[in-house]
């Protein structure tokens, strides 16, 4: 059985990641990217990505509290946060109940991404 990841979680768990790096500006290019190296990894585990790069609209409207602003090749994080009360609050919308092994590997492909 095929199972899905949504554009959301995709978004979400780059965003995470590049919090712990102190990184508040996404590139669209960098999130591109990690979804194409995460949809290779996955699939061996039947597991397959539905990012849409239009999603981040979306995602803009849905998380109002989280980007600050949208750019023609990035969005900017908000940066006025509790950065630990926030990143748990993130933890618990885009990784819970998510499988260890699609976390592992979002997180290992986006610090790879990240530098």
């Amino acid at each position: 059985m095929c199972k899905f990841i949504s554009s959301d979680s995709i978004i979400g768990n780059f965003v995470i990641e590049s919090l712990e790096k102190n990184n508040y500006k996404i590139e669209f290019e960098k999130l591109y990217d990690f979804d194409e190296q995460l949809s290779r990894s996955l699939e061996a585990h039947n597991y397959y990505t539905k990012f849409d790069l239009v999603k981040v609209f979306d995602f803009k409207e849905q998380y109002p509290f989280l980007i600050e602003s949208l750019e023609n090749e990035c969005f900017n994080i908000v940066k006025n946060i509790e950065i630990e009360s926030f990143q748990a609050t993130l933890i618990r919308y885009f990784r819970l109940g998510m499988p260890k092994i699609v976390i592992d590997e979002m997180k290992s492909i986006s610090q790879m991404i990240l530098g």
